[in-house]
């Protein structure tokens, strides 16, 4: 949504003055998600689980001067106990 793009990625001029950055007017946008998970039981207790994440930013999105690549990854490892 463009409200969304504008808060988060949208640069105003009187920002633009203080941060050196250009000001920018984002749209609306869409961006995919790829993502994967798995969780191993290694007993009735304990557990561990694994996940992967890369979303792939929308034209409008990595056009704002504050955004530097296209594609964001996220990684995440846990241990798990259960009661």
């Amino acid at each position: 949504d463009k409200n969304y793009n504008d808060y988060y990625y949208g640069i105003e001029k009187s920002e633009s003055r203080a941060s050196g950055l250009s000001s920018y007017d984002p749209d609306s946008a869409f961006s995919p998600f790829a993502m994967l998970s798995a969780r191993v039981n290694f007993s009735d207790s304990w557990s561990a689980y694994a996940s992967a994440k890369a979303v792939f930013l929308s034209k409008e999105i990595y056009d704002s001067p504050m955004v530097e690549d296209s594609t964001k990854f996220a990684f995440s490892l846990g241990l798990m106990y259960q009661f």
